[in-house]
């Protein structure tokens, strides 16, 4: 489970599915799967915005979404938890 900003993979990979769950967030801040290293050097690929202070979201991708530099995790809260899960071959 995923709680920080995190980099996830480096190299190519693929992303099959995302499981978000968050408590006390912001609303109208965004988690980003970033397509790089870090968030600095990256594209956001995949935006999931935090549309309540507390939920739960699950994305799949049957055919999967292709990271070409690395799988970068950035939780975008500034205050709450954020625990995630992402699967990635």
């Amino acid at each position: 489970m995923l709680t920080a900003d995190t980099l996830v993979r480096t190299g190519p990979g693929t992303v099959i599915s995302i499981t978000l769950a968050w408590i006390g967030c912001t609303v109208g801040e965004f988690c980003t799967i970033v397509n790089g290293l870090s968030m600095a050097g990256g594209n956001s690929e995949i935006v999931i915005p935090y549309a309540t202070a507390n939920g739960i979201y699950q994305l799949n991708f049957p055919e999967g979404i292709p990271f070409t530099v690395g799988i970068f995790f950035n939780k975008g809260a500034t205050v709450g938890s954020v625990y995630a899960r992402i699967t990635y071959k």
